[in-house]
Parts: structure tokens; sequence; C-alpha cells
């Protein structure tokens, strides 16, 4: 877990803007990771809605990190995004549920989390979308802290 980490945390710190992209009720978990990033002085957007997210492959370019958080990892809008994107040169990120999925086979880095169990399906928890975002951003704090004392 720590190289997946240290690589999203990478990407992210020297990325030029930040696309975060959740649908649905991880929605919430891109919008709350957007948040903190843009306290600490990241350039960072958060993305839940089907027409702002179509037109991010149009927006994104190389030097930008697409961080897109999904449970199921199958939501055709953000597969598509995605899809579209892998041509901008962006750097894709997903943090998704253990499960093969087309969201995890886009990106370039995958933090995969533990999933609720299937039979809640319309009410899976989104717990561990929030825990592996709060792993992240402690290690983006980390990194910043370990730059000013340099």
């Amino acid at each position: 877990m720590k190289n997946y980490v240290t690589s999203i945390v990478d990407a992210i710190v020297n990325s030029r803007r930040v696309f975060c992209v959740g649908i649905g009720s991880s929605a919430s978990v891109a919008n709350s990771f957007t948040q903190k990033l843009k306290n600490f002085g990241i350039w960072a957007n958060d993305y839940s809605d089907t027409f702002p997210i179509r037109d991010i492959p149009e927006l994104a370019k190389p030097g930008d990190c697409i961080i897109v958080f999904s449970l199921s990892g199958a939501e055709e809008p953000i597969v598509k995004l995605l899809a579209q994107s892998k041509v901008s040169g962006a750097t894709i990120i997903s943090v998704t549920g253990f499960a093969v999925n087309p969201i995890a086979e886009l990106s370039d880095i995958t933090f995969m989390t533990h999933q609720s169990v299937p039979k809640r399906n319309r009410l899976r928890s989104r717990l561990m979308l929030f825990v592996a975002s709060e792993i992240i951003f402690e290690n983006v704090i980390a990194r910043g802290s370990l730059k000013n004392k340099q």
C-alpha cells in the first residue's frame, strides 16, 4: 500500500491541477478531498455531475491529475471520461473497491479499498473511500511539511 500512496502523493503534489471525480454517494468523498487540497494550497476542483465530467477530457493536459473515487469502478460516465482522458497525458488515479473493474484498468495508479457487503448495492458505505482519501491527504500534508523544513 505504501508504494501506491507514495505514487499518488507524488502525482498530486507535482500536478498543475487536480480534478477530483465522484458520482452518487462517492461525490461527497470527492468534494471533501477537494476542499482539503484547496485548503492546503493545491489547485483542485470536484466534479460530480455528468455534464461537467464529460468536459474534463478537453480540460486535462499533461501535468494534470484526475483522481476518481468509486467503489464499483463501473460508472459509465466515469469510464467514458477516463477512456477519453487517457490520451491527454494527465495522470489518472482511482480509489476503488477490491475488484477487477474498468476504472482501475484505465488508471495509471489504483488504490484498492474494501467494499461493503454486495447485498447492500444501493446503500453501500463510503467509509473506506473516506479512509483512503484521509490516508492520501495526510501523506500530502506530511510531504508539504518536509518541503517546508528543507
